[in-house]
C-alpha cells in the first residue's frame, strides 16, 4: 500500500533521512550560514544629479559594473526605474575592494549619464548588506 503516493520503501527512507538530519543536528555538527558561498552582497540605488526621471533622461536601461586591478569583472543591467531611489543587488562578488561603475544608457546602448566608487566587500554572513548610493552625473 502506498502512503501519500510514496511506497513503504520511499517512507523509510524519508524517515531515515530525518532521523539522520536530528542526529546531526544534536551532536553539533556545524550549519552554514544563510550564505555560506564567502561572496559579498552589495546593494546599489541610483538618481540623477539634475533630478530627472529615467524617462526625462532618456535612459531604459542601467548598468552596474564590479571590476578590480586583477582583471576579474561581473555586470547586471537593470532597467531604470529598478533602482531610482530603491537598491538593487549587484553581481556577486568575492569579498575584497571593488571598482563600482554605474552607467545609465540611452535605447542606443550610448552611456548617457555615470558615476562611479570604489567599495570594500565584506563576506556575506546573513547581516547586514553594503548600500551605495550613488548619483549619476550627466556624460554624453
Amino acid at each position: 500500500m502506498a502512503l501519500w503516493g510514496f511506497g513503504a520503501r520511499g517512507v523509510l527512507r524519508a524517515l531515515a533521512l530525518l532521523a539522520a538530519a536530528g542526529a546531526g543536528a544534536s551532536c553539533g555538527v556545524p550549519v552554514p550560514p544563510p550564505d555560506a558561498s564567502g561572496l559579498g552582497t552589495l546593494l546599489v540605488s541610483w538618481s540623477f544629479a539634475d533630478g530627472r526621471s529615467c524617462a526625462e533622461a532618456g535612459t531604459p536601461a542601467v548598468r552596474i559594473r564590479l571590476g578590480r586591478p586583477d582583471g576579474e569583472a561581473a555586470s547586471i543591467i537593470y532597467g531604470c526605474a529598478s533602482g531610482l531611489g530603491q537598491a538593487v543587488p549587484a553581481p556577486a562578488a568575492r569579498p575584497g575592494r571593488w571598482d563600482v561603475t554605474v552607467e545609465a544608457r540611452g535605447a542606443s546602448g550610448v552611456v548617457l549619464y555615470r558615476a562611479g566608487a570604489q567599495v570594500d566587500l565584506e563576506p556575506d554572513d546573513g547581516g547586514v548588506d553594503t548600500v551605495l548610493p550613488v548619483v549619476l552625473v550627466f556624460s554624453g
